[in-house]
């Protein structure tokens, strides 16, 4: 890996803690991939420590495309 590789992480977050019970979220972010090996992967949000995460919480990251030319 020698050019800078990103994926999306998909987690579930505990939210709230209602009537006796947690509710959860769905969150989702960019990470750089560091290192990978034995379904698990080195991330790391920008300007942050890495921290390890099963491999089945990546996806693919495709960049959105930025229109050409000037905005109007």
């Amino acid at each position: 890996m020698s050019k800078k590789e990103y994926r999306v992480l998909t987690e579930t977050r505990p939210d709230k803690f209602t009537k006796g019970k947690w509710t959860y979220i769905n969150s989702t972010r960019v990470v750089r991939l560091m290192a990978q090996a034995e379904g698990y992967a080195m991330v790391r949000n920008q300007g942050c420590m890495p921290f390890c995460v099963s491999v089945k919480n990546l996806t693919e990251y495709v960049p959105a495309t930025q229109p050409q030319g000037k905005p109007s």
